[in-house]
């Protein structure tokens, strides 16, 4: 008859693989310490409260703008964050289209910040405007849901006229600011008129004038 082992022995291989277990893998691959887990915390001043973002828009601009070809055109857009954090980017479109990838027109912006208001500025440059550039421009910011649109900027490009000598003619002026109600005074050689006119004013030029300047 096989003789049972005693009862100790088959304690002392319990006890070792008891111990055993939870120190070591298995396998016998050496443990490796616990990476920490690193959780993306976003700074909670770095957005606007849903009472902001309702508020946020652009400030009135020019809306039309009347050139000849080969003029320069400049128009811009601003509008006020009222946190400094925040730098989101305006973006020009024209007739619904983005301007990010047009190289004949110059997109410039500035910052400015005051008592915790940021003041974002975009302008918009065409060297030599073409009958192609006439149409509808607008600004776009957008932040977190809030996508913020401007008030259309519309360009006309009428072609170069001659007028005959001796006919009358019309000139058009048109100008946009804050605080209004924004007033224009014609000049004739450098020399302003007695009268202010609210914006837009148009001024009827006599053909039978001498050759005048008239800004």
């Amino acid at each position: 008859m096989e003789k049972e082992p005693p009862p100790g022995w088959t304690a002392l291989i319990l006890v070792a693989v008891i111990f055993a277990a939870p120190g070591q893998p298995l396998s016998g691959s050496p443990p490796h310490p616990s990476k920490p887990v690193v959780i993306p915390v976003q700074d909670p001043r770095a957005h606007l409260t849903p009472e902001h973002l309702s508020q946020l828009r652009f400030k009135p601009t020019v809306g039309l703008v009347q050139l000849s070809e080969g003029h320069e055109a400049h128009f811009n857009c601003s509008i006020d964050i009222p946190n400094e954090r925040l730098e989101p980017t305006i973006i020009w479109v024209k007739d619904g289209q983005d301007l990010a990838g047009n190289t004949l027109m110059a997109i410039k912006d500035l910052q400015m910040s005051t008592n915790g208001v940021t003041t974002h500025l975009s302008e918009i440059s065409i060297s030599r405007v073409q009958l192609t550039d006439a149409g509808e421009y607008r600004c776009r910011l957008a932040i977190g849901p809030r996508l913020v649109e401007s008030q259309p900027i519309i360009l006309e490009v009428e072609e170069d006229q001659n007028v005959t000598r001796g006919a009358p003619f019309t000139l058009t002026c048109e100008a946009v600011g804050s605080p209004g109600p924004i007033k224009i005074r014609w000049l004739r050689d450098g020399l302003p008129s007695n009268v202010s006119y609210d914006s837009p004013s148009s001024l009827l030029v006599s053909g039978e004038l001498d050759d005048q300047l008239i800004t």
